[in-house]
């Protein structure tokens, strides 16, 4: 079982307690206003969702003793938190009180049943074979969570981007939630990236349906396609399957890709980041390879590329570029260096 950490414990608390008030037959606007607010805050409309879509299990397994044994147990709890909250339904009618009780149940199950949690620091990743033969490749800074039921597998891309190479099980489909995306298959192989708000998802092998959660919009992707949720008009496109997924491998391949965006990749894999400040060289569409949190032979290959001078801090390197050297060696902002930065064996 995943150990909850106190943040998320608490912001399920919270979310219970919500749940419990906006149950009740007359709810005012001032208690649906400080509710949205709260949901606002970072982590709760995903605590709120899960307390929510536990309630079906609850009702069926309420007057379990073990769990009726939990339930008291929560509510006669040490934290001051708890004790603060119990108090502030003394005055409430009885079906607010079975309400309560009601939620703490929920709340039980949620811990319960949240699964087994695998998570990763900045600059590392790791390989989970899972127990039904699947494994799951996580990047770096990258969190996955596990709930594998009788009737689906489902996994939650909490934060970062993972590998998923899907055992076949007819019976049971393999879903992956990340934000709003709801990536289904039976047996294929992708790649997931949660970033600024946004979910990339790439087809390697295999099928998969991707959708958005609350709405009817779905796509279907095959191999050698990505879509990414959090566009405004997000539509299957062609995917340069080997770029998207050489972290696999422990490179980072960059093919015609802007300078900037090079910059934040490679951000990704170490805690001393990369300020990119050189004008119109921002721009300038490189090639090149290199190991993943290799910073340093990043920062030599572009600074000798284009120019650029390196000033080094304990927590960061600065990128800046004169008047002369804007644009790089003989470059147009837009135009492809076709040298390469760097080359790796193989």
């Amino acid at each position: 079982m995943g150990t909850l950490r106190r943040d998320e414990r608490q912001a399920l608390e919270e979310a219970a307690g919500w749940f419990v008030q906006l149950s009740q037959n007359k709810v005012s606007q001032t208690t649906i206003d400080e509710f949205f607010r709260w949901r606002a805050e970072p982590g709760h409309r995903a605590a709120y969702a899960e307390v929510q879509g536990r309630m079906s299990q609850v009702e069926r397994l309420r007057n379990d003793p073990e769990l009726v044994r939990m339930t008291e147990a929560v509510l006669r709890g040490p934290e001051q938190k708890t004790r603060r909250s119990i108090l502030r339904w003394r005055g409430a009618p009885p079906m607010a009180l079975a309400a309560l009780s009601f939620a703490a149940v929920a709340l039980i199950i949620v811990m319960a049943t949240r699964g087994p949690a695998y998570s990763t620091d900045v600059g590392a990743q790791q390989v989970v074979r899972l127990e039904d033969g699947s494994v799951v490749r996580l990047n770096t800074d990258s969190k996955v969570r596990v709930r594998y039921g009788q009737h689906v597998r489902r996994l939650v891309l909490e934060r970062g981007q993972a590998y998923f190479e899907v055992a076949h099980d007819g019976g049971r489909p393999f879903v992956v939630e990340a934000g709003d995306a709801q990536v289904r298959a039976l047996g294929t192989k992708f790649d997931v990236q949660r970033t600024e708000g946004k979910t990339r998802v790439t087809l390697v092998e295999g099928r998969v349906e991707v959708a958005r959660a609350g709405t009817p919009s779905a796509w279907t992707l095959k191999p050698n396609e990505q879509i990414t949720l959090g566009e405004a008009a997000p539509r299957p496109g062609p995917a340069d399957v080997p770029q998207a997924t050489s972290w696999t491998i422990g490179r980072l391949r960059f093919l015609d890709t802007p300078l900037v965006k090079a910059v934040d990749e490679v951000n990704r894999y170490s805690r001393t980041k990369i300020v990119l400040d050189a004008g119109d060289v921002a721009q300038v569409r490189i090639n090149g390879a290199f190991e993943t949190g290799d910073t340093a032979a990043f920062v030599s290959a572009v600074t000798e590329l284009f120019g650029l001078t390196a000033a080094r801090t304990d927590d960061r390197i600065v990128l800046r570029a004169d008047a002369a050297a804007r644009g790089g060696k003989n470059s147009t902002p837009g135009s492809s260096q076709s040298e390469g930065l760097a080359r790796l064996p193989g």
